[in-house]
């Protein structure tokens, strides 16, 4: 890490994204701070020594660096995005990385003074304010601000709707203790399981581990994005399964990762896209 005035720190998660009490937290400073094997207190021979760089700035702000040959996943609001090895990516308070991809969860967390809250709790975006574009700003990076920005907007605007409702404690009472009988979850539309909500929010809920069960021979999985990481520790039936056909849209630097890990029974087909959006972004799996 680097030597001079400490602006945050690293804070160790775990697989429900709350904080690792049982290690401790990893500090950075302004500037650039390498995070690697010898400052994260995990044995996993995947992490490089010089695993990533963070170079912090005092807005609260980082630019990461993916150094080692590993990728890593950036989650932000409800983007998980992964960089391969050499790629960048600017992240803010708040932000969690993966350091290996579905292992290892840290939360990049800026002291107080240094948090760059754009949209303070006493402000409202009008109708006709849109987000503030930055110069130099990639898409996707415009695309993870907005998303947390929209996402802070609602949560205030939600809060002071439940302060105004005299029936909010009703209403979540009702939400707790909503279930359904066994014998109707067959012919039930159900929700996919969200990490980091408390049980009662994921009642009758399904992983894709739930999905995915029993003596499948075939599995043909649908998604323009695919994380093929995240997808075998979510689903290790999946590597039993004798053919798998992955249906997707991802770009050269993703396709040759997935291609060298895929396991050896798996085919990867990017089907022909005439124009650049709403033709491929359906989510299916058909199971045989």
């Amino acid at each position: 890490m680097a030597d001079s005035a400490q602006i945050g720190f690293f804070i160790p998660l775990d697989r429900n994204l709350k904080e690792d009490t049982s290690f401790p937290k990893i500090p950075f400073s302004q500037g650039p701070n390498v995070v690697g094997r010898d400052s994260v207190p995990v044995t996993d021979k995947r992490l490089s020594r010089k695993h990533l760089t963070l170079n912090a700035s005092l807005d609260g702000s980082a630019d990461v660096l993916v150094e080692g040959t590993n990728p890593i996943v950036v989650r932000s609001g409800d983007q998980r995005k992964k960089l391969l090895s050499r790629q960048r990516l600017r992240i803010k308070h708040g932000d969690v990385i993966e350091l290996i991809p579905g292992h290892h969860f840290f939360k990049y967390a800026a002291s107080a003074s240094q948090k760059n809250t754009v949209l303070p709790n006493n402000r409202k975006r009008t109708r006709n304010e849109g987000p503030k574009v930055r110069e130099g700003e990639a898409p996707s990076q415009k695309r993870m601000r907005q998303v947390s920005e929209d996402e802070a907007l609602a949560r205030n605007l939600q809060a002071e709707l439940d302060n105004d409702s005299p029936v909010q404690g009703s209403s979540l009472e009702a939400i707790r203790h909503f279930n359904i009988p066994n014998d109707e979850l067959p012919s039930t539309f159900r929700l996919m399981q969200v990490q980091g909500l408390p049980a009662w929010a994921n009642t009758s809920s399904v992983s894709i581990g739930d999905v995915i069960q029993g003596d499948v021979i075939i599995a043909i999985l649908s998604n323009y994005m695919v994380d093929i990481d995240w997808l075998i520790s979510a689903c290790p039936t999946l590597e039993k399964v004798p053919q798998v056909l992955v249906i997707h849209g991802e770009g050269d630097g993703t396709l040759e990762y997935m291609k060298r890990n895929k396991p050896a029974n798996w085919i990867l087909h990017k089907p022909p896209l005439p124009i650049s959006y709403g033709t491929h972004h359906s989510k299916a799996m058909l199971l045989v």
